[in-house]
């Protein structure tokens, strides 16, 4: 798939997506932020990012490199949905390396689990993110909100990441829907839950063993896109040389509906 064409009509593009949850295209280097961008808003609304780490002053674009967005460190298992409000369910990337990249990303499906009614919901906050996943830790975080010397001394006990703990956590369901296709999806990014550490591990396992898995190895000037109800991804931290533009948007169901009804 070429992305300059899919710029002048996506409809191959999100028809594949919505059928598979990836998208790869073959772009250049003469690919621009407002490029970006313009195909990004054929899709929805469009990811206000941190003005840190905004390319070339577009505050809808972010640099992805050494120097600004995530480094070079290691990212666990995540969705990016869960470090936006609302939930943006679609990510581009464009690889604006003059190089092939030699270090991969990685995705786990999440549209199968074989016990779909063990975790009824999750808390989740922006910008710190808390997952819940039962109702006994769900009565724990509640004590661990409060504060107090209960509260103390389940911090002593409990192996969790109580530093993220937020007093008006938001309450979302672990079995979802997904907006466009209708389909059961699960909401699993263990790199932003709270709860106890190998409750969490274990979930992470049985998404990895359940779903498919993709490693993506970066070409020059290469696109995609990906769905973040059908997949939670991570990358290993590398010292390699590379940049990436980033767009976040959502799925705007009047934009997409018709062209992917054939």
């Amino acid at each position: 798939m070429i992305f300059r064409e899919q710029l002048k009509d996506p409809t191959e593009a999100m028809q594949t997506l919505f059928d598979e949850g990836l998208v790869v295209m073959e772009g250049d280097e003469s690919i621009t932020d407002k490029d970006l961008t313009d195909f990004a808003e054929h899709w929805g609304e469009l990811c206000p990012q941190a003005s840190k780490f905004w390319y070339k002053g577009n505050s809808k674009v972010a640099e992805l490199s050494a120097g600004k967005m995530f480094g070079t460190s290691e990212l666990g298992w995540h969705k990016d949905s869960s470090n936006t409000k609302p939930d943006y369910a679609g990510t581009m990337l464009y690889n604006k390396s003059e190089t092939d990249i030699k270090s991969s990303t990685f995705f786990v499906g999440t549209t199968t689990y074989n016990n779909p009614d063990k975790y009824k919901f999750f808390y989740h906050t922006w910008g710190s993110n808390h997952t819940l996943l039962d109702e006994k830790e769900n009565r724990i975080v509640e004590i661990l909100n409060r504060g107090g010397r209960h509260a103390d001394r389940l911090r002593k006990k409990l192996n969790w990441n109580t530093d993220l703990i937020n007093i008006q956590p938001e309450k979302r369901p672990f079995k979802d829907i997904h907006p466009i296709t209708g389909k059961t999806v699960y909401y699993c990014s263990p790199a932003t839950m709270m709860g106890n550490q190998d409750t969490v591990n274990k979930l992470t396992e049985e998404f990895i063993e359940q779903n498919v898995n993709v490693e993506h190895k970066w070409k020059r000037h290469q696109v995609i896109i990906w769905d973040n109800f059908v997949w939670f991804h991570k990358r290993y931290a590398t010292e390699e040389h590379r940049c990436m533009l980033r767009v976040n948007f959502s799925f705007d169901e009047s934009k997409i509906k018709h062209k992917i009804a054939a």
